[in-house]
């Protein structure tokens, strides 16, 4: 009787094991799941940042703005730059959508390395020109209920 009461314990402890190492695989599945869609959705998200990015259509209208000021600077840097305060709210709000990408950039939101290189390059564009003239063509521009732009530098910068 010692025997069957032995080997019923035997099975049981090896049902019990074997339940105990199921149980792990299927939580180490569940986890590489969930970090795997994590994951994914950065990368969507990214994707999607990249394309609407390519859609504006004043994208055009800000990069000529930017090459405009760049052309007067050149010319004579102590000279402002004379634009009506409409294009410049306009431009300061498209620094701000820059940073915004940015910063989820920055705070591992999105994945940087889905990212078009041109979107990149406009972002390192934005926050540079914003610091070079904040205190110059963009100081008679005030916008409601916004933040300041970012002042460090972001992290991504434009590779190409």
């Amino acid at each position: 009787m010692e025997t069957s009461t032995t080997e019923a314990k035997d099975k049981s402890n090896w049902q019990a094991q074997f339940a105990f190492y199921l149980a792990l695989i299927s939580a180490g599945f569940s986890f590489y799941q969930w970090w795997n869609s994590e994951e994914a959705t950065k990368i969507n998200a990214t994707v999607d940042i990249s394309r609407k990015f390519f859609e504006d259509k004043n994208f055009e209208t800000y990069m000529n703005t930017i090459g405009k000021i760049g052309e007067k600077f050149a010319d004579n840097p102590l000279k402002g730059f004379e634009t009506d305060i409409d294009s410049k709210r306009n431009l300061i709000k498209y620094f701000y959508h820059m940073d915004y990408i940015a910063s989820l950039s920055n705070r591992k939101l999105i994945e940087p390395r889905y990212m078009s290189d041109l979107l990149k390059c406009n972002i390192f564009l934005s926050y540079f020109v914003y610091d070079r003239f904040k205190d110059s063509i963009f100081k008679d521009v005030s916008i409601k209920d916004t933040k300041t732009f970012i002042d460090k530098t972001p992290k991504l910068k434009c590779d190409t």
